[in-house]
This record gives C-alpha cells, structure tokens and sequence, in this order.
C-alpha cells in the first residue's frame, strides 16, 4: 500500500493556511493512551474515556465527510488513528496527528481491468500545551450538537486557534 505524505506547499497553497509548527520540547515521551493509563491517572481521563472521544470525533467526521472532506478519488475516507506525544516528566504536548485511509479503483477502459489504489493521510494537529488542554479539547470537541459535528467545526485547538475542520480542510482538501 502506497502512503500518501502532504506536501507543505499544498498545504501553504490552500485558502486556509494553517501555522502547524509544534513547539520544540524534548524529554521521554509516550502515546496520549499510554500516558493516560499510566503517568495521567490523576487527570479523571481514561484512555478508555480518550476511545470514546477519539471515536466521537471519527463520528462526526463521518457526518461532515460528504459535506467537504470526501469529494473526488477517495469518497469513502476513514479515520484511523488519533495520537498524541505526551512527554512523561510533565504532561507537555509533543506532536498530535490524526491518520485517514481512502480507497478507490480505477478501470482501464480497454479491457475492463480494476487497480486498486489505497491512500493514508497524516493531519498534523496543531495542539500545544499539556495533556490536560488535550483531554479538555477532547472532552468539549466529542459533543455533535446541533449539526452532528460542532465538535469538528466550533471547538478551538488549544494553542493554535483553528478548529479541527480547518486543520482537515488543510490536509486533506475539500
């Protein structure tokens, strides 16, 4: 399977530039999961609770998808990994993505010959500071509201001001 990197100048081309530069923190990092079970108990935030949210999250995209995310080849993107880096002295934010899948075929007209063609999709998520701003976006960002995805489109990244529908507007077009 091919894997699909977004370039920067298509990132930069787009109406809504997005400034994704993580600040430089360095320290012994773990996934926002494995923080959570082990480092972040004290937070009330599971990483069962972090599931529920991430998947919250995959449900609304899934109602926005139609909308502006999954027009063209890949009409059937999915969402498959929300993770965070998580530096284990002080809950400090590192590097958020959230991965996508997509898939399509394409037919050689001639001789009725299908080739698959399978993309994944990283979105850098612009979120700094601490795991506790990541478990209060989450918390807020997994109601759907009205809309069915007020969480993708009215809640604020922590640090950066965008919601997460610009930051998949940037990444994944639409």
């Amino acid at each position: 399977m091919r894997k699909k990197i977004v370039n920067l100048a298509f990132i930069l081309s787009l109406p809504c530039p997005l400034t994704l530069a993580a600040p430089e923190i360095s320290g012994s990092f773990a996934d926002s999961e494995t923080y959570l079970a082990t480092d972040g108990q004290n937070l009330h935030f599971a990483p069962g609770d972090l599931r529920t949210a991430t998947a919250a999250l995959a449900s609304q995209f899934g109602a926005a998808c139609g909308d502006s995310f999954c027009a063209g080849d890949f009409a059937n993107l999915q969402p498959l990994e929300w993770t965070c880096a998580v530096r284990k002295t002080d809950g400090a934010l590192g590097q958020c993505f959230w991965i996508f899948a997509g898939s399509a075929a394409r037919i050689d007209r001639a001789s009725g010959t299908l080739t698959p063609v399978a993309e994944t999709f990283s979105c850098k998520v612009p979120i700094t500071g601490s795991v506790e701003d990541l478990v209060s976006f989450l918390s807020q960002a997994k109601e759907s509201g009205d809309s069915g995805y007020d969480g993708l489109t009215r809640v604020k990244l922590p640090g950066s001001g965008y919601t997460l529908h610009e930051v998949l507007i940037s990444c994944l077009g639409g």
